[in-house]
C-alpha cells in the first residue's frame, strides 16, 4: 500500500487546527443555546407576570454573539490547556496500570525489551506499565513533556511469545517516537478521559436504583463518546500501517508482529474491559465494535501486509487456533537466589530459661517461643556477653507489635518458622518451607492467576472441581468473614487477619490481613484457586 509520510505528517498539522475549531464550535453552541434558552425563558416568564412585554421568540442580539465567541475562545483555551496538562497520569489511572517490579522475570523481561526498543530510537525515556487482566493487549501514551509509557496487560506477558512480546513493545515504541502516540492520547484526553470517569457512575448503585438519573448519565456518555469517535476519525487510519512499518524496522521480525496481532484479535483469554473512549489508544482496539467503526485498520489488511514482507502466507497463523488453547504448562517454578542475610541475623540467639541455656534461635523462632520476654537473659551465639533481650535492639520487632516486619524477618503463622522468598509464576512470594503455606500481596494473587506457568495434580483438579461445585449452589456474592474461634497473626504486622472465602467463585478460605493487604494460604490452597480459575470462561470474573 503505497501512501506518503509527508501526506500523514501533513494531516497530523491539520487534524490540530481542526480540532482546535471543533471545540470552539462545540463551546460557541453550547453557549449559545444556553443563553438562547435563558433569554427566552425569563423575557416569557416576565410577559406572562405582567402583560407589558409581547410574548414570543426573541433572538440573540449580535453583541452577545460577539461575547458568546469570545468567551468560547477562552473556555477552549482552558479547556486544551487542562487536557495537556497531567493527560497521561489521568488515562494511566483510568485504565488501572501500574509500574512494573523487576524482582518478578515477567516485568523484568519486559522492562528488558523495553530498554532494547528506547535505545533503536535514540535513547527516548519510556516507563513500563502493567494491567492486571487476561486480555491480551497494549498501548502506549506519551505528552508534550516527553513523559511517556507503555503498557502490556499481563495476559500478554504470560501468553505471547518472547519474539512476539518484542514486536508489539517494538510497535508501541514507535508508536511514541512517530508522534501519533501523542496525538492520539491528547485525542482520547479532550473528551474521552472524561467519559470513562462519568461511565463509571452508571454503574452506581444509586444511579441503577434511580432509572431517570442512570438514563441521563448514560445519554451524556453516549454523547461524550460519540464526539470522542468523531475527533479521532479525523486521523487517517494510514498512519497505523506507518507505525507498523516502522515496528518492523525496530524488530526485524515482521512475522512476529502479525502473530501478535492475530492472537490479540481472537481474544484467546478475553476481552480487555477498557472505556470505548481510550480504545485508540491500544495497538488493537479491544472493545467490541463493527469493524466498519472501528478506528483501526481492518486488523486482517494489517496482518496480510506484515506477511507480505515476511514472505509467508496465512496458514502459519492457523496453528494458534489450538496451541494458543492447548499451551503446554511445565510442572516447576524457579526460586529467587537467597538474599544476603542481615549482620543482625547472621549468629542466633542463646536464651536462659528455667536456669538453662537454650538453642541458639533464629530471630523467627524466638518469636514463637511463648514463655520468652523483654525479661530473660540471652547472649549471642560466639559471645559470652550475657543481657537482657530488652536491651537487645534487634529484637525490638518481637516485643513491638505495632512495628512490621521486613519479608526477611517474617515467620510462619502457624509453625514460627521462618518464611522464605521464592518466585511463583514469576511473582515474589513469601513461602513456610515446613508447612509450605505461602504469604501473597492480593494485588499478586491476580497477577498469578492469570499467568499459566505451572500445571497442576490429579488432586487440586479433584478439588477445583469440588470447590467449583459448591460455589455453584451458593451465592456468589457471599464473601463475608468466616466465624472461627482461632484466628491467626499476620507475618507482617502482628494484627489478627480475617478468615473468609477468597470469592464467590473460589469458595477457599483462607486469611486475609486488612491492614497489609496480604492473603495466607494454606498449603494446595492457592493451586486450588488457580485451578478454578483456569476452567472459568471469562477468566476476568474471579480477579478482586
Amino acid at each position: 500500500m503505497v501512501y506518503s509520510y509527508l501526506k500523514i505528517e501533513k494531516e497530523k498539522t491539520r487534524f490540530v487546527y481542526i480540532l482546535f475549531l471543533i471545540l470552539i464550535t462545540f463551546h460557541f453552541l453550547t453557549f449559545f443555546l444556553a443563553w438562547f434558552v435563558l433569554k427566552n425563558t425569563f423575557i416569557n416568564y416576565g410577559a406572562l407576570r405582567s402583560g407589558d412585554i409581547p410574548f414570543g421568540i426573541y433572538p440573540v442580539s449580535v453583541l452577545a454573539v460577539i461575547v458568546i465567541l469570545f468567551f468560547s475562545l477562552i473556555i477552549t483555551v482552558v479547556h486544551l490547556f487542562l487536557t495537556a496538562n497531567n493527560m497521561v497520569e489521568r488515562i494511566v489511572t483510568v485504565l488501572g496500570a501500574y509500574p512494573v517490579d523487576k524482582k518478578d522475570y515477567y516485568y523484568n523481561k519486559l522492562y528488558n525489551l523495553l530498554e532494547e526498543a528506547s535505545v533503536a530510537v535514540g535513547g527516548m525515556k519510556v516507563k513500563p506499565l502493567v494491567i492486571a487482566t487476561s486480555g491480551v493487549n497494549i498501548f502506549s501514551i506519551s505528552d508534550y513533556s516527553g513523559n511517556a509509557y507503555v503498557g502490556v496487560t499481563e495476559g500478554a506477558l504470560s501468553r505471547l511469545s518472547r519474539s512476539q512480546l518484542e514486536s508489539v513493545v517494538a510497535y508501541a515504541v514507535a508508536n511514541i517516537a512517530s508522534g501519533d502516540s501523542t496525538l492520539v492520547t491528547f485525542a482520547s484526553s479532550i473528551v474521552g478521559v472524561y467519559a470513562a470517569y462519568l461511565a463509571r457512575f452508571v454503574d452506581q448503585e444509586y444511579l441503577v436504583e434511580t432509572t431517570f438519573n442512570g438514563g441521563v448519565v448514560a445519554i451524556v456518555v453516549s454523547f461524550m463518546l460519540m464526539l470522542n469517535r468523531k475527533v479521532l476519525m479525523l486521523l487517517s487510519m494510514e498512519r497505523i500501517f506507518k507505525v507498523d512499518a516502522l515496528a518492523v524496522k525496530l524488530s526485524r521480525n515482521p512475522q512476529s508482529l502479525a502473530e501478535s496481532l492475530y492472537i490479540m484479535s481472537k481474544s484467546y483469554q478475553g476481552n480487555l474491559n477498557v472505556s470505548e473512549g481510550l480504545s485508540s489508544l491500544f495497538i488493537v482496539e479491544p472493545c467490541s465494535l463493527v469493524e466498519e467503526l472501528s478506528l483501526h485498520p481492518p486488523i486482517k489488511e494489517r496482518i496480510d501486509v506484515l506477511l507480505n514482507l515476511a514472505h509467508c502466507d496465512s496458514s502459519i497463523l492457523e496453528k494458534y487456533d489450538s496451541a494458543m488453547k492447548n499451551k503446554p504448562l511445565p510442572s516447576k517454578s524457579e526460586k529467587v537466589k537467597p538474599e544476603n542475610k542481615k549482620e543482625s541475623e547472621a549468629n542466633g540467639w542463646y536464651a536462659r530459661h528455667e536456669n538453662l541455656w537454650l538453642g541458639p534461635y533464629s530471630l523467627n523462632q524466638l518469636k514463637g517461643l511463648s514463655w520468652f520476654t523483654v525479661n530473660h537473659l540471652i547472649r549471642r551465639e560466639g559471645s559470652l556477653a550475657v543481657k537482657k533481650a530488652i536491651e537487645d535492639t534487634s529484637l525490638s520487632v518481637i516485643f513491638n507489635k505495632t512495628q512490621e516486619l521486613s519479608d526477611a524477618e517474617m515467620s510462619c503463622p502457624y509453625c514460627y518458622h521462618g518464611l522464605s522468598k521464592e518466585l511463583l509464576e514469576g511473582v515474589p512470594v513469601n513461602r513456610c518451607g515446613l508447612c509450605k503455606g505461602v504469604l501473597v500481596p492480593r494485588v499478586s494473587v491476580n497477577i498469578i492467576l492469570i499467568r499459566e506457568d505451572l500445571s497442576f495434580s490429579e488432586e487440586i483438579i479433584r478439588l477445583a472441581k469440588l470447590m467449583r461445585s459448591e460455589s455453584l449452589t451458593n451465592s456468589v456474592a457471599d464473601q463475608g468473614a468466616i466465624k472461627t474461634p482461632f484466628l491467626i497473626s499476620c507475618p507482617k504486622c502482628n494484627k489478627k487477619m480475617k478468615r473468609k472465602f477468597f470469592s464467590g467463585y473460589a469458595r477457599v478460605e483462607v486469611d486475609v490481613c486488612i491492614w497489609c493487604d496480604l492473603i495466607w494460604f494454606d498449603r494446595g490452597e492457592l493451586d486450588v484457586v488457580q485451578a478454578i480459575y483456569d476452567d472459568l470462561p471469562d477468566k476476568d470474573q474471579i480477579i478482586g
